[in-house]
């Protein structure tokens, strides 16, 4: 299940810029094997961020279909976007940066967890304390 479609890129951003964009070949036609892997780009990208807190793929998100469009046009430009294009994309990976973290919530299934399910306990420690270097500089008496 991809995050996005041709359809909603094209509502979101316009025939001509999607056109254009993936156009490769200068035939004046959106080129569906580009299209699609710069869907499955944008589609790895937010697995990939999600993975672990989520079911992936996440079914039914509004808002990772606007992410995934986003990610998903940076791709299509390929090595010299727009600046606008690159701005949402930087936006778009700060936001699943944001999920990532858990300072955002998704309306979305749970990733469940290998040790009692979803409501298991995370602990987190203290950065180290001794060095393996400091420690062999102790001596025993």
């Amino acid at each position: 299940m991809a995050y996005c479609t041709q359809s909603d890129l094209v509502d979101r951003f316009g025939l001509e810029e999607v056109t254009e964009a993936s156009d490769r070949l200068q035939v004046g036609a959106i080129d569906k094997g580009v299209l699609s892997d710069a869907i499955a780009d944008g589609d790895a990208t937010i697995n990939g961020y999600l993975r672990g807190i989520y079911q992936i793929p996440v079914e039914g998100s509004p808002e990772l279909t606007r992410i995934a469009c986003d990610l998903t046009r940076f791709y299509l430009w390929g090595i010299h976007p727009p600046e606008h294009v690159e701005e949402r994309y930087k936006a778009a990976i700060a936001y699943l940066k944001d999920v990532a973290k858990g300072l955002v919530t998704l309306d979305a299934t749970l990733a469940e967890t290998e040790a009692s399910g979803p409501s298991a306990p995370v602990v987190k420690a203290p950065d180290q304390v001794f060095t393996t270097d400091q420690l062999n500089k102790i001596t025993l008496t």
